[in-house]
């Protein structure tokens, strides 16, 4: 009997996206995250088997931004004024552009004083941190993919000299190692290669869905892979793709309309897509292509994260048609292997 209780109250969690936190065998059962390089912890890998509801939810009262690296962060400073009416006229607004508006209010003091219509996600790193996916905030989860040639790429032009390359959360040493790693990969015959063939860099995006750290040495499976499909398609609020910002900006909207927003927070959203705060001019057409042919011709491929990003963009796709909303056609394609 208290296994049927069980199931019922986790289906009605899901059905109507309230924050299910539960006891520590219950986050067992919903997650199938193993090692975990943030808190050392070790859990039996499950597989969630409540089967639940297809339809996105209606409302948002509580929004986790799933910031996975790499995959724009115009995205949270959307959320934000979408979510806080006041904003677009406040102080922070109004400040120079080249500094993201979401790392201005990132800590949870300073968004309580935004007065915001819905709450924010915070954890204990804070708004827009790269924390992966967890039960608790299912059904309140929005993030971005991205094709995982173009976030590798934007990965490895990160930074600048010795800050140059971004070595994700949960990679290994990270903190000991990337000045000497910087210096042998910089030093190889294919830099971007090197890079990009580190244990722990390849399944990012996959990785975080599931509820591990980005640059976590993980081995993946074709479990792994159908879960965190599943979870993007059913326990999570919102999909985007970062190569069609405005649909995503748009569908976003169509899915989560907010009827108190003024006609300036309006102009604003319609147009956040379109900053590019923080672009690295080293981010040139060129350079992309130059190190996307090196990854494909050296038989570089990110199995895992190349499929989960088909899925997501097919599921987007049929969203936005779903909701009239136009899309952008032009991706890069992926390389044959792995389209």
């Amino acid at each position: 009997m208290k296994n049927v209780l069980f199931a019922v109250c986790v289906s009605m969690a899901l059905m109507t996206g309230v924050m299910f936190s539960g006891n520590e065998d219950t986050q067992k059962l919903l997650s199938i995250s193993s090692h975990s390089s943030r808190s050392g912890a070790d859990t039996s890998e499950r597989v969630f088997v409540v089967q639940p509801q297809p339809q996105p939810i209606a409302t948002l009262g509580t929004v986790f931004w799933m910031h996975i690296q790499k995959t724009s962060s115009w995205f949270g400073d959307y959320l934000l004024l979408w979510g806080c009416p006041s904003l677009a006229s406040s102080e922070e607004a109004s400040q120079s552009s080249h500094i993201l508006l979401y790392s201005r209010v990132a800590a949870k003091d300073d968004l309580r004083k935004l007065k915001c219509n819905v709450s924010f996600f915070t954890g204990s790193h804070g708004y827009g941190f790269h924390v992966p996916f967890s039960s608790p905030v299912n059904r309140s989860t929005v993030t971005l993919l991205r094709d995982p040639y173009d976030r590798m790429i934007s990965s490895f032009l990160h930074g600048k000299g010795v800050h140059q390359m971004m070595f994700p959360i949960g990679f290994r040493d990270r903190v000991k190692l990337k000045y000497a790693l910087r210096r042998n990969i910089s030093s190889s015959k294919y830099p971007i290669l090197s890079y990009a063939s580190l244990d722990g860099m390849s399944g990012c995006q996959t990785k975080m869905v599931l509820g591990k750290d980005c640059g976590e040495i993980t081995e993946l499976t074709d479990m792994h892979l159908e879960e965190a499909k599943r979870r993007l398609q059913y326990d999570m609020a919102f999909v985007g793709i970062t190569e069609d910002s405005k649909a995503t900006a748009d569908l976003f909207l169509a899915m989560y309309p907010n009827n108190l927003l003024s006609t300036t927070t309006l102009s604003l959203l319609n147009n956040s897509y379109r900053l590019r705060p923080r672009k690295n001019k080293d981010h040139t057409n060129k350079v992309n292509e130059q190190l996307r042919f090196t990854l494909t011709s050296n038989n570089w491929i990110d199995r895992f994260d190349g499929e989960l990003y088909r899925f997501a963009r097919a599921l987007f796709h049929e969203r936005c048609q779903a909701h009239h909303v136009r899309t952008n056609a032009d991706y890069h394609p992926l390389h044959p292997a792995s389209s």
